[in-house]
């Protein structure tokens, strides 16, 4: 099994408000101190956030120097579409540096290998072959 694969069966789901804003910032912090010439952020998001409450802006990553944003809109389980919108500013789409975005419907989609192959190939192109899983 892949390393995704087996990031995503241990992953849990939890319901709630989201703060998406204020996640996106804390990981901003943490990306913006790394010396690394190439970061990649994979955000798993339904797309809705408590904008009214949650004070950080869903572009925070946008302005992270060498830093790529994947989004995947996941429909959440009353199959409730993700929120195009919200997940093309968490992907910097109006930026010079847009990111990518994958809309999936279902939680079962993240273990589709297809998937996983976009997301390698935008990150690593035709570099990944050699990859292996650690441990």
């Amino acid at each position: 099994m892949s390393c995704g694969f087996r990031a995503v069966k241990n992953m849990r789901w939890i319901a709630g408000g989201a703060y998406t804003g204020e996640a996106l910032d804390f990981a901003k912090k943490a990306f913006g101190t790394s010396q690394l010439t190439n970061k990649v952020a994979i955000v798993l998001t339904h797309g809705r956030s408590d904008i009214s409450r949650d004070p950080k802006p869903l572009s925070s990553l946008c302005d992270v120097p060498n830093l790529r944003v994947i989004g995947i809109g996941v429909g959440d389980i009353f199959k409730t579409s993700p929120n195009n919108q919200l997940i093309q500013q968490i992907t910097c789409q109006s930026s010079l540096n847009p990111g990518l975005y994958f809309p999936i419907m279902d939680h079962a989609q993240l273990l589709d290998e297809t998937l996983f192959e976009n997301i390698t190939n935008y990150i690593c192109g035709d570099k990944h072959q050699d990859f292996r899983c650690p441990g």
